[in-house]
């Protein structure tokens, strides 16, 4: 639970054949509460949530990728 603490956090991911780099990430809440972490990929901004697996909100990467940059992120929360 060590990124919910301070609510943003970094980790380091290889995606879509680039090189490891450092990828923002801020866990934001939903005006309803629902939680869902913004990440900045190279000054592109992503949005992702977790239902029953990891979904793009916002932006546009493959399928693929959502669920490495979803567990990249779980390694963290």
């Amino acid at each position: 639970m060590k990124a919910l603490e301070s609510k943003n956090f970094t980790i380091n991911v290889g995606i879509e054949g680039r090189k490891e780099a450092p990828v923002e990430v801020n866990y934001k809440e939903t005006t309803d509460g629902a939680p869902y972490y913004e990440l900045n990929i190279a000054g592109q901004k992503i949005q992702l949530r977790k239902d029953e697996k990891w979904e793009l909100i916002w932006g546009d990467l493959k399928p693929e990728t959502v669920a490495q940059l979803g567990a990249a992120i779980e390694k963290e929360i």
